[in-house]
C-alpha cells in the first residue's frame, strides 16, 4: 500500500508560536486536538495523503498494466481487445494487483483469475464492482471465479436465456398464418432450432448465393401448386455439412412421392455447383420443415415409413410444433441441469435481476 513507502517530516512551527496559547495537554504529552492548529494542520495532512494517494494509483495502474502484459503476453492481446469503460476499469485492477503482489509468480496466478473475474463481471455489467475492492481484499476474487469453465457457462447460459426468448415468441402464436412468418424470418439464421449444435457459420455468403441460385433455377419446373405451397428455400453451411431448407407453408399437404422428387432436385442441384468447385468429398443435409404430415396421415407408421425412406438420401422432415417444442425442450433441460450444478449461474441471473430492477 502507498502508506507503507510513506517518509519524510512536516514543519509546523506554529504550533510552538510563543503569542498564542498553549497547545499542549496538561501532561505535556498531547495537543489538544478541539485547538484550530490542530485542525488546520490535520486537514492539511490528510489533503496531502488523498493527493499522493491518487498520484500512487496512477503510477501503480500504469506500471500495473505493463507488468501483467509483461509476464503473461497473452493479456497484452487480451488489453488490446477492450474497448471504452472495460480500458479503464481493467487498468484499475491491473494497478491494485501491483499494489499487493511484489513476487513475479504470485502475481501470475492472481493475474489469471483476475481476467477470469474482470469477463464475469463484464458480461454481468458489473465492472464497477472493481472500484469497491479494496486492494488488500483483492484476492478475495479468487474464491468466487474459479476457472474458465464457469466463464464458459455463464457466457453459453447468456445465449441460451435468449434463445429461449425467441423459442417464447414461436410458443405465444398461436395464428398458424403468423407462426410460418415469424419462422421464416428466424429459422434460416438460427439454425440452433433445428438442432443445437448449428451454427450460422460466417463468410460463407458467396457459396450461399451460389447455391440458391442453383436451387431457385429449379423453381421453373415445378407445378403451379408445387410453387404456391413453398414459403422459401435456404442454404447455410455448418457443422462440416451443407445443409438445404426448404419451409413450406404452414397448411401445405405434401404426399411421399414429391417429397422423393424434390429431394432429388436439391440433391442433383447442389452436387452439380460443389462439384464446380473441386467439392466431390462433401457431407449434406436436405430438411423440410411442414406444417401438415405427409400424406396428412399423423400415424406413428406413416412417420417412420417416411423417415426410412427419406433417410438414405440425407433427407428428414421437421415439423412447425415439433421444432419449437424440442428447441424448448434441450434448451430448457440444460438450464435447469446447470443451476443444479453451477452456483455461479443462479448468482449471475440474480445479478442480472437487480441491475434490471
Amino acid at each position: 500500500m502507498y502508506s507503507k513507502y510513506l517518509i519524510g517530516e512536516i514543519n509546523a512551527d506554529f504550533f510552538d508560536d510563543d503569542t498564542l496559547d498553549d497547545m499542549a495537554t496538561s501532561n505535556r504529552q498531547e495537543y489538544r486536538k478541539d485547538d484550530e492548529r490542530f485542525i488546520a494542520l490535520k486537514q492539511f495532512v490528510q489533503d496531502e495523503l488523498k493527493y499522493i494517494q491518487g498520484k500512487w494509483t496512477e503510477l501503480r495502474n500504469e506500471s500495473g498494466e505493463e507488468k501483467a502484459r509483461e509476464l503473461l503476453p497473452v493479456i497484452d492481446t487480451w488489453c488490446k481487445s477492450l474497448q471504452g469503460d472495460d480500458k479503464k476499469y481493467a487498468k484499475k485492477m491491473f494497478g491494485k494487483i501491483n499494489q499487493i503482489v511484489a513476487d513475479d509468480d504470485k502475481k501470475k496466478e492472481i493475474l489469471k483469475f483476475s481476467v477470469l473475474a474482470f469477463e464475469k463481471l463484464k458480461y454481468a455489467k458489473h465492472l464497477s464492482a472493481i472500484d469497491n475492492i479494496e486492494a488488500e481484499n483483492f484476492e478475495v476474487f479468487k474464491d468466487i471465479f474459479t476457472g474458465l469453465d464457469e466463464i464458459e457457462a455463464t457466457l453459453y447460459y447468456q445465449i441460451i436465456r435468449e434463445r429461449i426468448e425467441v423459442i417464447k415468441v414461436f410458443q405465444s402464436i398461436t395464428d398458424e398464418n403468423a407462426l410460418e412468418k415469424v419462422i421464416q424470418t428466424h429459422l434460416f439464421n438460427h439454425l440452433w432450432l433445428l438442432d443445437p449444435s448449428w451454427e450460422r457459420v460466417e463468410n460463407t455468403q458467396y457459396m450461399e448465393t451460389t447455391v440458391l441460385n442453383a436451387l431457385n433455377s429449379e423453381y421453373n419446373s415445378l407445378t403451379s401448386e408445387e410453387k404456391a405451397g413453398r414459403l422459401d428455400v435456404g442454404y447455410r453451411q455448418t457443422a462440416g455439412k451443407h445443409i438445404i431448407i426448404e419451409l413450406k407453408r404452414a397448411d401445405r399437404i405434401v404426399t411421399t412421392s414429391e417429397m422423393i422428387k424434390q429431394v432429388k432436385k436439391y440433391h442433383d442441384a447442389l452436387n452439380k455447383v460443389l462439384s464446380a468447385i473441386y467439392q466431390t468429398n462433401y457431407s449434406f443435409e436436405i430438411l423440410f420443415v411442414l406444417g401438415r404430415p405427409i400424406d396428412n396421415n399423423d400415424s406413428i407408421e406413416n412417420r417412420e415409413l417416411v423417415a426410412n425412406i427419406l433417410k438414405p438420401m440425407n433427407a428428414r422432415v421437421v415439423y412447425y410444433q415439433e421444432l419449437i417444442e424440442n428447441a424448448y425442450k434441450a434448451y430448457n433441460e440444460y438450464i435447469a441441469a446447470n443451476k443444479q450444478s453451477q452456483p455461479l449461474i443462479d448468482m449471475f441471473s440474480q445479478l442480472e435481476s437487480s441491475m434490471d430492477d
